[in-house]
């Protein structure tokens, strides 16, 4: 489920059928202040930042990560996942 009030990106379809991106620069710092806006340490941001994802993000989805088509079914997050 979308934030409200907070659009990411903006997703049109060109006629090739490629997504065209309309990024908001100050979007990401809205997003990260919403996460960890109750959080007392770097754990508890780093959990409120994962938990926002987790409840946000719609998967599996597909995309393509430096050239190489890929699909996404789960995020991990928290200390030693990266």
């Amino acid at each position: 489920m979308p934030l409200p009030n907070t659009p990411v990106l903006n997703r049109t379809v060109q006629h090739y059928g490629e997504a065209m991106s309309t990024w908001d620069p100050a979007a990401p710092e809205a997003l990260i202040e919403e996460a960890t806006v109750d959080a007392y340490g770097e754990d508890e941001q780093v959990t409120g930042f994962f938990t926002m994802i987790e409840e946000s993000l719609a998967v599996p989805f597909s995309t393509t990560v430096l050239g190489v088509d890929v699909s996404v079914r789960l995020v991990r997050g928290g200390t030693g996942a990266f």
